[in-house]
C-alpha cells in the first residue's frame, strides 16, 4: 500500500485536465531510467501520476509518496508542513540524472522564528540540512524536529540561526526543495495586470489566467513586513536566478509595479534585499509561471444564473503558436453539473474556435450564492501549454431562465 498527496502553497488558478495522455504509466517502477546508490532500491522509485506533478510544481508545493514505514509518519509529515506566517525562501524543482550532490543555499535572515527545510527525491541517496557554520543539522539538537522518509528529508527549526544555511542533495528522478520561514515578512502577492476602469477612475486590474507570449506585461507585486532594501528577480524551476526585474515602490505603500519581459522558460518572481536587522534574505512567489501561446477569454458571460436551470456561457479559445489540438475542460467552485463543448479543439496559427459551457445550478442553491467558472485549454502534445479564465455569477432563486 502507499499514498500520494500533494502539499499545495498556493490555489491554481487552472483546473487539472481529467485526461491523462495515452500510454501514461500509472504505477510500478521505472529501471530504465536510474543509476545506483548505495542501500537505495531501484524498486523504491514508483512513478506518480503526472497530474499530481504539475499540481505541485505550479503552486509552489510537493508531492509525498508514503509507503511502507513511512505510512506510519503522515501526521510527522503534515505537522511539519504547517507553519504559522509561512514565507517561501528556496522553491526547486526538477529531475537528478547523476549521484552527485546538489547544494541550494538558504538565506535565513532575522525575522525568521522557525524554518523548514523540506526535500523530496524519487531515488534518494541522500539529504542534508547544513548550517552556516557547515556543520549538519542533528536529531539530537534542541529545538530541531527530523522526519526522515524513503524519498523525503523534512527537518524544522526552531529559531534557527541568521545566516546562509544550505540543503544537499543526492538522488535521482524528480526532485523538489523547499524552504520556508515563519515570518512576518512575506512578499504576499504578485500578479500580472493590466490598466483599465473608465476615464478619470483606471486602476491596474489582474489578468485572466497566464501571461501570453511574446509581449511585455505589467506586473504587480506586494511585500509586506520590515526591510531596508529589495530588489526583484526570477527564478528557474532549479530555484536559479535567471532575470532581474525594476519594479517601482508606489508611494506610502508596500506595492511595487513596472513592465516584465516574459522568459522563454518556466519561472517564479522573487524577492532579495536586507532586513531591518542588515541580513541577507529572500522570498519567492510560489505560483510557477509560464509565458503561454494558447489564450481562453470569455464572450458574453452571464452575471446571474437562475436556480433550478441550465445556463450557458460561452468562451473563446485562440492559438497563438504552431497548428495543435488543445483539450477543454471547465470546472466550476461548487461541484455542480458543468459541460464543455467540444472538448477537444484543432487549431491553425492564429485561429480560434468557440466553446460553449453548460453549467446546471441546483433547484436548491441558495438565493445570492456566487460561483465561479473556469474554462481551461490545454495542449494535447504538451500539457505545459495551457490557459484559462475564470467568471463569477450569481446564483438566484425565481429568475426565470
Amino acid at each position: 500500500m502507499r499514498i500520494v498527496f500533494a502539499c499545495l502553497s498556493a490555489a491554481l488558478l487552472l483546473p487539472v485536465p481529467a485526461f491523462s495522455q495515452q500510454g501514461q504509466q500509472r504505477g510500478g517502477s521505472r529501471p530504465g531510467i536510474y543509476g545506483q546508490c548505495p542501500g537505495a532500491s531501484l524498486s523504491a522509485a514508483p512513478t506518480v501520476d503526472p497530474a499530481y506533478s504539475r499540481l505541485a510544481e505550479a503552486t509552489g508545493g510537493q508531492v509525498f509518496n508514503l509507503r511502507g514505514a513511512d505510512l506510519d509518519k503522515m501526521a510527522a509529515v503534515m505537522e511539519a508542513r504547517l507553519i504559522g506566517n509561512k514565507a517561501e525562501i528556496v522553491l526547486a524543482h526538477g529531475v537528478l540524472r547523476d549521484p552527485a550532490p546538489r547544494e541550494w543555499q538558504i538565506p535565513v535572515d532575522s525575522s525568521s522564528k522557525s524554518v523548514t527545510f523540506s526535500v523530496t527525491v524519487e531515488l534518494k541517496c541522500s539529504a542534508a540540512v547544513l548550517r552556516p557554520s557547515g556543520s549538519p543539522v542533528s536529531r539530537q539538537e534542541p529545538n530541531v524536529q527530523i522526519t526522515e522518509l524513503a524519498s523525503g528529508h523534512i527537518v524544522r527549526v526552531r529559531q534557527a540561526e541568521p545566516g546562509i544555511w544550505r540543503v544537499r542533495v543526492s538522488g535521482f528522478g524528480k526532485f523538489s526543495v523547499d524552504a520556508a520561514a515563519d515570518s512576518d515578512l512575506r512578499l504576499d502577492s504578485f500578479q500580472f495586470v493590466r490598466l483599465g476602469g473608465r476615464p478619470g477612475h483606471e486602476g491596474l486590474f489582474p489578468i485572466a489566467g497566464q501571461p501570453l507570449a511574446g509581449s511585455s506585461h505589467l506586473v504587480r507585486a506586494n511585500l509586506n513586513g520590515s526591510y531596508r532594501s529589495a530588489a526583484f528577480r526570477l527564478l528557474s524551476e532549479f530555484g536559479e536566478a535567471i532575470q532581474e526585474v525594476n519594479l517601482t515602490r508606489a508611494p506610502g505603500a508596500d506595492e511595487y509595479n513596472g513592465p516584465l519581459d516574459l522568459p522563454t522558460t518556466a519561472f517564479r518572481f522573487a524577492v532579495v534585499g536586507y532586513d531591518e536587522s542588515g541580513i541577507h534574505y529572500q522570498r519567492v512567489y510560489p505560483q510557477l509561471f509560464r509565458a503561454q501561446t494558447v489564450e481562453v477569454t470569455a464572450v458574453g458571460t452571464p452575471e446571474e444564473a437562475p436556480a433550478g436551470s441550465t445556463t450557458e456561457f460561452f468562451f473563446e479559445v485562440r492559438n497563438l503558436g504552431p497548428r495543435g489540438s488543445f483539450h477543454v475542460v471547465a470546472a466550476d467552485s461548487h461541484g455542480l453539473s458543468i459541460r464543455a463543448e467540444p472538448g477537444l479543439v484543432t487549431l491553425d496559427t492564429g485561429a480560434s474556435a468557440g466553446v460553449r459551457v453548460r453549467l446546471v445550478v441546483l433547484a436548491g442553491t441558495p438565493d445570492g450564492t456566487g460561483i465561479t467558472v473556469t474554462a481551461a485549454a490545454t495542449s494535447a502534445a504538451d500539457a505545459n501549454l495551457s490557459n484559462g479564465v475564470s467568471v463569477s455569477l450569481t446564483a438566484r432563486q425565481g429568475l426565470r431562465p
